[in-house]
């Protein structure tokens, strides 16, 4: 009893800091910039394109949960594509709207271990192993660009160089300590850039809805830069990481900051309306997972 009300303790102090820290990088962003004139970028967007960057994040998140379930076929894991992306949309549900906890990732390993009865480290490096191939494709696409842009000292050869030597040893290291994945190595990682190329895909959509008729390389690189940011869980769903990120980079990358700040926002914005379709999964919970002794 002591051990539950100190974790629901932790868990709200967590939640708290998190919401802390996200209010105070949305304060410091707006800092820096007029948020009327944020507001007045969002009201004269074309919707056209705003759909149509909700609908690319939609198949990238689909992509995603494509690409956890060949990790987890890899382990020995049998569930199928329609539970695996039932369970995949509850847990953006749970990321983004579960104050603390466990969050995501920690409920599809509690419930994989329960349903499969496969051991938790196997499932734990298998979600793992899908974060890695995800950041692993946001590296590949950030020097694609970065080799692009007009950077002193840096050749794309070099890029290029650095890249293959990187992907290389990475192989090298999930073939010696997680050897289970090496045949799903290459596939996986197709799917990976897929996914998030559907999201830099997004971004062009979301500037597009703007008219923008700039370069949008240094827009795109500066999204994926600060999507890596993301990866530490420090604030709510990311809210407020990529907008203090992006208004950093922009005198460097020569972007406008408020159009930076209102495209990761609007980004966010479509990503919690994905996240939210996962209380359906949540509502319907008893249901599905009957269902899935069938798989």
């Amino acid at each position: 009893m002591y051990l539950m009300e100190r974790k629901k303790i932790r868990n709200i102090l967590t939640f708290i800091l998190k919401l802390s820290i996200t209010a105070f990088l949305i304060w410091l962003v707006f800092r820096k910039i007029n948020y009327k004139e944020v507001r007045s970028i969002f009201l004269q967007s074309n919707l056209i394109f705003i759909f149509i960057a909700f609908v690319c994040l939609v198949l990238s998140q689909i992509i995603s949960s494509w690409r956890l379930m060949g990790f987890l076929h890899a382990t020995g894991v049998p569930i199928s594509f329609r539970s695996n992306l039932r369970l995949y949309f509850m847990g953006l549900f749970y990321n983004s709207f579960l104050p603390g906890g466990i969050g995501g990732d920690g409920y599809k390993i509690y419930f994989l271990h329960r349903r499969y009865k496969k051991p938790v480290k196997k499932i734990f490096v298998s979600i793992l192993s899908d974060r890695v191939s995800g950041l692993w494709a946001i590296c590949i696409l950030g020097s694609l660009f970065f080799s692009l842009l007009p950077v002193p000292f840096v050749s794309g050869c070099l890029v290029l160089f650095t890249v293959i030597v990187g992907s290389a040893v990475y192989f090298l290291l999930v073939r010696y300590f997680f050897s289970d994945y090496t045949d799903y190595f290459i596939i996986a990682h197709i799917k990976a850039v897929l996914a998030q190329s559907l999201q830099v895909l997004s971004i062009v959509m979301i500037l597009l809805s703007q008219r923008f008729p700039g370069n949008f390389i240094p827009y795109l690189f500066g999204f994926l830069l600060s999507s890596v940011a993301t990866a530490v869980p420090v604030s709510i769903g990311g809210a407020g990481v990529r907008e203090y990120v992006m208004i950093n980079l922009a005198a460097s990358l020569h972007i406008d900051p408020a159009l930076a700040v209102f495209t990761t926002l609007t980004f966010y914005i479509l990503s919690l309306l994905i996240s939210v379709s996962g209380v359906w999964f949540v509502w319907k919970k008893g249901e599905w997972i009957r269902e899935i002794s069938h798989d």
